[in-house]
């Protein structure tokens, strides 16, 4: 469990280190009003990824789930009309 904590904490270091250093350099390219701006967008653009990224796991889902339900649907007709002959 520890090795998992440490993992992630050092994961998250490594993000901070890495947000700290493009901000700072979109600062020096920008300015910060203009900095802040894009920074915003980008953060934006991300949040919006990741919930494009949950709707399609749920679009999937539902595809599963369609498709089993036309399987069973399927199958029990099968079976309805060998009774019937």
């Amino acid at each position: 469990m520890n090795s998992i904590f440490f993992n992630t904490k050092r994961l998250f270091d490594i993000q901070n280190t890495y947000i700290e250093i493009m901000f700072k350099y979109m600062i020096y390219r920008f300015g910060y009003n203009e900095a802040s701006l894009r920074f915003a967008a980008l953060i934006k653009s991300f949040l919006d990824q990741s919930k494009c990224i949950l709707k399609a796991a749920e679009v999937e889902s539902h595809d599963q789930l369609i498709q089993t339900i036309v399987k069973d649907t399927e199958t029990a007709l099968q079976f309805q009309n060998e009774s019937m002959e």
